[in-house]
């Protein structure tokens, strides 16, 4: 197949269009710089993969929202935080969930996290790039990276195209030869479903890139009637690394290997930092708010008010092991054992006794069968503990979980830049990011970084527009 080259590019090219990827490009375009983003996959350009609750427990959690969110354009915070939902800890006694353009002043104390619905999201931020002068899309599965012999990057498609860029950023999350484990079956993907990018991996390998392998388990996904739900809507499941017996809802933090791990809400962000917390939620309340009036009014809203699955009130009270086959003792014929905050009741659940130093105790305490259509379900004690019942919502599994494996590029640099490879950055996932929020921030930094570069090094002449 003949190779198409660019003529007049982008001085940024970056490859992948996820989280990471759209926080780099959609900080470096609005700086003017001219940037060419990359995907195989450009109608879920943005979108958060399947957990959509932005976490924040104890200050470590606070501190990395306000970096990541205030670190974008102003355009794109709203594009994340229009009709995000508030969720408040339990031991906060309030304030009550509701939307965060209802927060019109302080009292955030009791802020666990932020749900925010994907599809929403990855509506608004490919909405939000679009109109971005410097930003140009171009759909096409990347399958190799080279150095020019004028020192700049070139970036080959699997339709044949050649871009180029003096500046190159790999973000394609867990697709470099990424493997989808379901059960006993495996297959070709990223965490998305996209196709792998087998031919990158090898492209970076014999570039000399140092790859290691990584992995990440993707929680099971349940459809209910939660209060506020659409009909079908989706209940997305969210790994745990642990479960906790708390009952109320819980705050969320990041752990490694999981999309979020239960708190019990002990570590508290200073003072300071809280009165810090409080400015910044009311002030992007403000934005948010301002924002969509002003989309609205230009005819041109980026998407419709999309109603959330999950109804915080009806989340939390009981800890679940959700399994879809229980004829092997462990609950595990089919590959599917995930550990999940659930609706009251389930199809079916096991209990097991968490502790917080030691980790799991036991792998199935005692079993329960959930029973739908808004009937008492009872579990069994535990270990002397007395039976928990509770008001059982409907639920089943509508996704089962699965496990992403992937090649990670290691050794990249704190903004993501790649040692002895000048011009070369990578951000998010591939390199090891666990959260939407260390995504962002990967992204940001490095666009930060890349910028800065061009403006110091000779080359920034004419990439800045007004400049």
């Amino acid at each position: 197949m003949s190779s198409r080259a660019e003529v007049g590019g982008p001085r940024v090219v970056i490859v992948g269009a996820g989280v990471s990827g759209c926080a780099c490009a959609g900080v470096l375009a609005t700086a003017g710089v001219e940037v060419l983003l990359v995907s195989a996959s450009l109608d879920a350009a943005g979108m958060p993969a399947y957990g959509p609750v932005v976490p924040a427990a104890g200050a470590a959690g606070v501190s990395r929202l306000m970096a990541a969110f205030g670190g974008l354009p102003q355009d794109l915070r709203c594009a994340w935080l229009a009709d995000a939902l508030v969720i408040p800890t339990p031991q906060a006694g309030g304030p009550h969930e509701g939307r965060l353009e209802e927060i019109t002043g302080s009292g955030q104390r009791g802020f666990a996290g932020l749900a925010v619905d994907p599809r929403a999201v990855s509506l608004r931020v490919k909405w939000v790039l679009e109109l971005l002068p410097t930003l140009r899309f171009r759909q096409g599965l990347a399958t190799g990276l080279e150095r020019t012999d004028d020192g700049e990057w070139a970036v080959h498609t699997a339709f044949g195209d050649t871009v180029t860029g003096s500046r190159v950023v790999i973000a394609v999350g867990m697709a470099l030869q990424g493997r989808l484990t379901v059960g006993r079956q495996q297959m070709g993907g990223g965490r998305y479903g996209e196709v792998a990018a087998d031919q990158l991996c090898a492209s970076l390998a014999g570039l000399g890139v140092p790859l290691s392998c990584g992995s990440c388990d993707v929680g099971t996904s349940l459809v209910g009637s939660f209060d506020g739900a659409e009909a079908g809507g989706t209940w997305h499941g969210w790994r745990f690394g642990g479960l906790l017996p708390v009952v109320g809802v819980p705050g969320f933090e990041e752990a490694p290997r999981a999309e979020a791990v239960g708190s019990l809400g002990q570590v508290e962000p200073e003072p300071t930092e809280w009165e810090s917390w409080e400015c910044i939620v009311a002030q992007w309340a403000e934005e948010c708010r301002r924002w969509l009036s002003a989309a609205e009014s230009a005819g041109r809203a980026p998407a419709t008010s999309l109603e959330y699955s999950p109804a915080v009130r009806g989340v939390g009270r009981d800890w679940l092991t959700l399994t879809r086959d229980r004829r092997s003792s462990g609950g595990r014929e089919d590959g599917v054992q995930q550990r999940l905050l659930v609706p009251q009741s389930a199809v079916s659940a096991e209990w097991q006794e968490y502790d917080l130093v030691r980790g799991a105790l036991d792998d199935c305490l005692g079993a329960g069968q959930g029973v739908c259509d808004n009937q008492e379900a009872a579990f069994p004690a535990a270990r002397g503990r007395a039976p928990v019942s509770g008001e059982v919502e409907d639920a089943y599994v509508s996704r089962l979980g699965y496990k992403v494996s992937a090649r990670i590029v290691s050794g990249a640099g704190p903004a993501g830049r790649l040692a002895g490879f000048p011009g070369l950055w990578a951000v998010g996932r591939v390199i090891g990011a666990r959260s939407y929020a260390e995504s962002l921030l990967s992204g940001i930094e490095a666009a930060r970084e890349i910028q800065a570069e061009l403006d110091g090094d000779g080359r920034g002449e004419g990439i800045r527009r007004g400049g």
